[in-house]
């Protein structure tokens, strides 16, 4: 064996050696807040609140990373969409890309004949193709539930090989039901249209007015652990 094959075997053998064992680094899933087109004002300040509840459960989960939400938010304040501007799939893949994620959720929400319904889509963040769409219609005053219905079929989703999205790979951690281990079984959307506006005010650098809108959310629902968390932080 000539010396340079040697060198080419045992760097290859080496190479080998080094990476056995070593865990596959997660995929990675980020979740940009969903569309709504109507008139009902309430319904319409609830797209960063319900982003927000979604990425939580969602980083409960095993087998996946979430990006922040902030983080989110932070980049795309930098493309001056603001806190209204829609994300086409190109700019959300962008953005995507910049966090490091394999894959983007994007969705859409709407009222139609007294039922409230959520659709959520799943894309490749490289090639900006759809992989998997969900989604979950129920009684308005049904919301939480809705919620955690579509963050059960997103999770399945991203376990999934991206063909057959209503059941995990083979080999996947076991979904963890969304509901499990929550204090607060119904939250209002009039409620989760508050935390939304005190996130809003937050990513706004309004801090008193979201202190102001958080501190009501909990004295309406005091289990509501994602609004106590937020206002902790704001009280640091």
């Amino acid at each position: 064996m000539s010396g340079i094959v040697w060198l080419v075997w045992i760097v290859t053998a080496v190479s080998a050696w080094a990476g056995k064992g070593k865990p596959e680094p997660l995929p990675t899933v980020a979740v940009f807040s969903f569309d709504y087109d109507g008139a009902d004002a309430e319904l319409a300040a609830l797209r960063t609140g319900l982003a927000s509840m979604l990425i939580s459960d969602l980083t409960a989960q095993q087998g996946f990373e979430v990006v922040e939400r902030e983080r989110l938010q932070q980049l795309i304040a930098e493309q001056e969409l603001g806190k209204s501007g829609k994300l086409d799939t190109d700019r959300a893949a962008k953005i995507g890309k910049i966090v490091g994620a394999q894959r983007m959720v994007v969705g859409r929400y709407f009222e139609f004949g007294g039922r409230f319904r959520i659709d959520a889509r799943m894309f490749d963040v490289e090639t900006s193709v759809q992989l998997c769409g969900v989604g979950v219609t129920g009684h308005r005053d049904a919301f939480f539930d809705i919620e955690a219905d579509i963050a059960d079929k997103l999770a399945i989703a991203m376990l999934s090989d991206g063909k057959n999205c209503k059941q995990p790979r083979p080999g996947a951690p076991e979904v963890v039901p969304a509901k499990t281990g929550r204090t607060l079984e119904k939250l209002p959307i009039s409620t989760a249209a508050t935390y939304s506006r005190a996130l809003d005010a937050k990513d706004e650098g309004n801090d008193d007015k979201a202190k102001e809108l958080l501190n009501k959310v909990v004295e309406d629902e005091p289990e509501f652990t994602l609004a106590k968390e937020e206002l902790a932080k704001l009280l640091k």
